[in-house]
């Protein structure tokens, strides 16, 4: 893909801006995985203007044309929190296990990460209130 070339440098001289163009072009014309990458420079700020609330629509269109790297980039969005949506670890770890059961290594690492988190904020949650209680 020549996108990726020019996102990369691979042969080409680095151009993440022209990557973007060669991308949406080929993301127009319904390539699942142009998605994904036009996505990826949207979430980096790589090229374009960062604009994570596109880079979600992007990635739920990758996702959706079976791109599973997406489903795991969804959870990050929504575990961190974009555009004018807070984070909402439940959606994430909703989009963490879809990519986890069908194999995807990055997703697993983000859910047991997350999961860990959560049982770490549960047990200080209860420690305080069983001090409170005392």
């Amino acid at each position: 893909m020549l996108g990726r070339a020019y996102e990369r440098g691979w042969g080409v001289k680095r151009n993440a801006a022209k990557a973007a163009k060669l991308f949406q072009r080929a993301a127009e014309a319904g390539d699942a995985w142009a998605r994904f990458n036009l996505a990826d420079l949207f979430y980096l700020g790589d090229g374009v203007d960062p604009d994570r609330a596109r880079a979600c629509a992007l990635y739920a269109e990758a996702a959706r044309g079976g791109i599973l790297p997406a489903l795991n980039m969804l959870g990050i969005l929504h575990e961190e929190g974009y555009g004018s949506h807070a984070p909402d670890p439940v959606a994430a770890r909703l989009f963490y296990r879809a990519a986890a059961r069908q194999g995807d290594g990055n997703a697993k690492r983000n859910l047991m990460r997350l999961e860990a988190s959560c049982a770490d904020a549960r047990e200080e949650a209860f420690g305080t209130c069983a001090r409170a209680a005392v």
